[in-house]
C-alpha cells in the first residue's frame, strides 16, 4: 500500500486520471473468460509477467534456464494428454514442423524422464482454446525425454499472431503506439522432481 500511495503522490494522480485506471481494472475482469485471460494479456504486455518471472526463478534468474509468463492463451498440458504429435486434422502437408530437443542438466547430463509438456499455436495463428474449428487439445502434447534426454514430435508449423485489440489492452497498445503481434513460437514446461 506504500508503494501504491507513493506512486499516486509522485505521479499527482488527478481524480479523472483515477477513474480512467479504475475503469480499465474492470473492464479486464469484463473481457476476461475461460479462453481469454485479458488481465494476464495486459500484464504480458507491460512487461510485469516477465518481470515476476525473473525475479522468482533463481538468483536475479543467473540460472541456465528460466520460467516466462505462461502467456494468456496456453497454460499446461490439461487432462488426457496426447503424446507422439501435436495436430489432429490440421493440413500437416502445407506446414511441416519437426522437432528434436534435448535436456540436460547444468553439466550437459541428459537428464532421462522429464516431462515435457509443449503447445503453441496454429498456422492461421489461433490456439485450440481460441478456435471451435480445432480439436480439444490440438497442438498440445505431453512428452518423457529418452536414455539421452532427448524427445521429439511431429506438428504444423506455428504463425505468429495479433492479440486481441478490442479491449483495454488494446487501448493500452494504442496509446503507446505498439503493435499488436507476437513471433511465431512454441511453449515448453519441463520438470523433473528433483
Amino acid at each position: 500500500m506504500r508503494h501504491l500511495h507513493a506512486f499516486v503522490r509522485e505521479a499527482r494522480l488527478t481524480e479523472k486520471e483515477f477513474d480512467q485506471a479504475i475503469h480499465i481494472v474492470a473492464a479486464l475482469g469484463q473481457r476476461t473468460t475461460e479462453s481469454h485471460n485479458e488481465t494476464r494479456l495486459m500484464a504480458g504486455s507491460l512487461g510485469l509477467s516477465t518481470l515476476v518471472c525473473l525475479l522468482n526463478n533463481g538468483d536475479n534468474a543467473a540460472i541456465e534456464s528460466s520460467q516466462t509468463c505462461w502467456g494468456p492463451f496456453g497454460g499446461p498440458i490439461r487432462p488426457g494428454p496426447k503424446t507422439g504429435v501435436l495436430f489432429s486434422d490440421l493440413q500437416l502437408q502445407d506446414h511441416p514442423f519437426f522437432f528434436k530437443g534435448w535436456v540436460r542438466d547444468q553439466e550437459g547430463r541428459p537428464i532421462v524422464g522429464a516431462e515435457v509438456d509443449v503447445w503453441h499455436a496454429s498456422p492461421i495463428g489461433l490456439y485450440e482454446t481460441q478456435d471451435p474449428e480445432q480439436a480439444e487439445m490440438n497442438l498440445r502434447g505431453k512428452f518423457t525425454t529418452d536414455a539421452d534426454g532427448s524427445f521429439s514430435f511431429r506438428s504444423v508449423k506455428p504463425a505468429g499472431y495479433p492479440i486481441p485489440i478490442d479491449g483495454p489492452v488494446g487501448d493500452l497498445l494504442n496509446a503507446q503506439k505498439r503493435h499488436n503481434f507476437r513471433p511465431a513460437h512454441l511453449h515448453f514446461l519441463i520438470f523433473k522432481p528433483g
